[in-house]
């Protein structure tokens, strides 16, 4: 009898630990922390708590953004999608009230720390306040803009002032710090650079007649923005510059198109993530290539006959890339190019494909959200267009909304920010 019982304590001891050594399944992703506010049929949704609403009813809603505390969502509307002009509307989250805000607006842009918005009316620079929880009569802070950006710490403007032809010929772009605040009455205004009107830039010569908005590295020391031609010139080529933060050193660096989220700084350091290449159809000849510090030439990432589409900085080392084959030319048939996410590692430009589209489908517009514990993406087979989510491998994916609006097209870009923003959230 007790060699029976010695037997049955064996059994339940390897019972135990087979039960403990034993690894669980991995949980399935779910996302639903995760806030977003999209355009599906030319209105306004939100998906909050993993449920979707529809904000707006009437007119053609785009571009809609969050403020910094995610209390409200800005976002334009046109009564068609014919109409030239487009209004400046407010959705309120907490309420779930909508205020039409202004006609005939551009450019808009909420303060990095706080609850104002800013937009041009022409080239008017006017700023909404909305800190006390509704919003205020518009304020006026400078006429004759034609690009800015709020400076990084929310207190004024970098604001540039395009050239004008003339009988002597092109005027400079003139770049101007305004020191601005609703709480004041008067503000200051300071010239900050002179941009050349013509440069050289690999043996050609270049004339800048305007400016892109202006982006800061993580450490504050460097601004870029693209140095803009004529219209007709701009859509084939601009100059990618850089601009030390005390205005005293002008590096020219690399040729792109006028695509605003086609460069961005890394999110640690001084390190610059560009998809350079000239010529306006957007899948021939564009290569990421990463700059850093003194900013020569550039380490490219893109393989040979491969094009990227989009990029995102997953961490300082690392970065998501929307990549496809490159077309032969520009009558190929798309279809043969549409594109999977990578991961690819800045330093050595090894690449990992952690997307998989089915066929005919491609993958577009990563994004990296709450510092890199998940990420997202758009795919879209041309005929409809999904939202999906992962961790931050690209594990455990899903599709997390369906049937978003057609980003607005350029020569084969497609601006996703038209029709998607995603809430900022913190670290979890």
């Amino acid at each position: 009898m007790q060699r029976y019982w010695k037997r049955i304590r064996l059994v339940f001891f390897c019972m135990i630990l087979l039960i403990y050594s034993t690894p669980l399944p991995a949980a399935a992703w779910q996302g639903d922390w995760l806030e977003l506010a999209f355009i599906r049929n030319g209105k306004l949704w939100v998906k909050q708590g993993g449920q979707e609403r529809p904000i707006t009813a009437d007119g053609i809603a785009s571009w809609p953004s969050w403020s910094p505390d995610g209390k409200w969502i800005a976002y334009l509307r046109r009564e068609s999608v014919q109409a030239d002009l487009a209004q400046l509307w407010l959705y309120d989250t907490t309420k779930g009230r909508t205020y039409q805000v202004q006609d005939a607006v551009q450019d808009v842009n909420w303060s990095p720390t706080q609850n104002l918005l800013a937009y041009r009316i022409d080239s008017i620079l006017t700023v909404t306040d909305l800190r006390d929880g509704h919003p205020r009569r518009a304020q006026e802070v400078v006429p004759g803009v034609g690009e800015y950006s709020w400076l990084p710490d929310g207190s004024g403007f970098l604001v540039s002032a395009a050239g004008s032809l003339g009988p002597m010929g092109w005027s400079p772009s003139e770049l101007y710090k305004v020191i601005a605040s609703p709480d004041e009455a008067t503000k200051q205004v300071h010239k900050f650079y002179t941009l050349p009107t013509t440069f050289r830039f690999q043996g050609q010569q270049f004339l800048a007649v305007g400016t892109s908005r202006f982006k800061w590295s993580a450490d504050g020391k460097w601004i870029s923005f693209l140095a803009t031609q004529t219209a007709s010139l701009s859509a084939d080529e601009n100059v990618l510059c850089l601009l030390s933060s005390d205005g005293k050193t002008f590096v020219p660096t690399a040729e792109m198109l006028a695509y605003d989220r086609w460069f961005k700084w890394s999110p640690q350091d001084a390190t610059l993530g560009v998809i350079a290449g000239i010529g306006r159809f957007s899948l021939v000849g564009k290569r990421l290539q990463l700059f850093g510090p003194p900013f020569g030439h550039g380490r490219t990432l893109t393989p040979n006959k491969q094009a990227d589409r989009s990029f995102d900085w997953l961490d300082a080392q690392t970065l998501l890339v929307s990549r496809s084959a490159e077309p032969a030319s520009d009558h190929e048939p798309l279809a043969n190019v549409m594109p999977k996410i990578f991961q690819v590692h800045g330093k050595d430009g090894t690449a990992q494909a952690i997307s998989s589209p089915q066929a005919g489908a491609g993958d577009f517009d990563p994004q990296v959200l709450s510092g890199g514990q998940a990420i997202t993406w758009v795919r879209w087979d041309r005929r409809r267009a999904d939202i999906w989510v992962a961790d931050r491998d690209g594990s455990h994916a899903k599709r997390w909304v369906e049937g978003i609006g057609e980003g607005q097209l350029s020569v084969e870009h497609w601006h996703w920010d038209s029709v998607i923003s995603w809430k900022k959230q913190h670290d979890r």
